[in-house]
């Protein structure tokens, strides 16, 4: 069973709203039981998960993969390809358990449409999940546009007095930041075929090409991703969106919002190795930023460029315990010893130069 896990987790909220789809509309408690038993049920399956993936956590790479590149749409390079490591574990566990919550808190505020609700709700769920499991960025992709149109419906159906204005805001906002991020995804897609001669949308293959990027293409590339993840998490001046969705928001749409989409951006940055392999390259990581900055005894700049991108080094390393055994926190071989040093000596000059009195 380990085998179909993160499909079987995937495809349940569908399959509940493809049932929903031949119940009748009048039939309101029908529906609520159904979107609720295939909620509950998405969360139970997905507990297995826990003891599966601490059995695996010292082994290096992605978990519970399925699937092989190219196997989908082969002549655009489209590939099933799912897997999962130490973060989206971590937001498979809060999606399902959240999912279920929020479905189950509809029982009574929500009176009209009903049937339409818990289909775009179980949608939704669906388009969350495979956008924590996807390792092929067409999949991505289509999984990520999947969470956005139910949100946007959720929004602007059965939300409150301005729900229009913040419906249409919020969608574009995303659809602006999907638009670049999309851009980057085709850049990737390309920039490969020139290197290898092959068509693919497959994360693991990109990544392998992604540092023979020239360096102005790169800068132009991370802005791309960086400008469509910062306008999900949403960052300053990109977050005007944000309000205007919680408040119109129904209480359980709101609740996914806060808990799960923000998330989401999140996660896309670091997950796939694209954002370390390009920060690689941009400016940040130069030696004479870095020492202008106060980094230059560290003999590695991993953790330097990425404070500097304003992203916790401990998040990050959250993200690579259980995925990528070698990155776990172990200093007792000399080499380790020396990255845990590099590591404190970036967190100390961080830390003087906050606590240092401002002249």
């Amino acid at each position: 069973m380990q085998t179909h896990i993160l499909s079987i987790v995937l495809f349940t909220p569908l399959v509940g709203a493809l049932l929903l789809l031949f119940v009748p509309s009048e039939k309101k408690d029908a529906v609520r039981w159904i979107a609720n038993i295939f909620a509950l049920a998405g969360f139970l399956i997905s507990l297995p998960l826990v003891p599966w993936f601490w059995a695996q956590r010292f082994e290096p790479g992605f978990k519970f993969m399925e699937g092989s590149t190219n196997n989908w749409i082969p002549s655009i390079g489209a590939g099933y390809v799912l897997g999962i490591d130490g973060i989206s574990f971590l937001l498979i566990m809060l999606t399902t358990l959240l999912g279920w919550i929020s479905i189950l808190s509809s029982w009574t505020a929500i009176e009209n449409r009903v049937k339409e609700y818990y289909i775009w709700f179980l949608v939704l769920q669906t388009g969350m999940l495979g956008v924590f499991m996807a390792l092929d960025f067409f999949l991505f992709f289509v999984f990520w546009e999947a969470m956005l149109v139910p949100m946007y419906l959720l929004i602007g159906i059965w939300g409150g007095p301005r729900k229009l204005y913040a419906a249409i805001k919020f969608f574009l906002y995303t659809l602006f930041g999907s638009v670049l991020m999309l851009l980057g995804i085709l850049f990737l897609y390309f920039h490969h075929q020139t290197v290898t001669g092959v068509y693919t949308f497959s994360v693991t293959a990109l990544y392998e090409t992604a540092p023979k990027i020239a360096f102005h293409y790169a800068i132009w590339l991370f802005l791309a991703f960086f400008l469509g993840f910062a306008i999900k998490v949403p960052m300053f001046p990109f977050h005007t969106w944000l309000p205007d969705a919680h408040v119109e928001a129904p209480t359980a749409g709101s609740v996914i919002l806060a808990g799960v989409l923000l998330l989401a951006a999140v996660l896309s940055q670091r997950r796939d190795g694209l954002e370390s392999a390009l920060v690689d390259d941009l400016p940040l990581r130069r030696g004479h930023h870095l020492r202008r900055l106060g980094f230059a005894d560290a003999e590695r700049h991993e953790e330097a460029g990425r404070l500097l991108l304003g992203q916790s080094p401990g998040f990050l390393h959250l993200g690579n315990f259980c995925a990528e055994s070698p990155r776990i926190e172990r200093v007792s071989a000399p080499a380790d010893q020396s990255r845990h040093l590099d590591r404190r000596i970036v967190l100390d000059r961080r830390r003087a130069v906050r606590t240092a009195p401002h002249s």
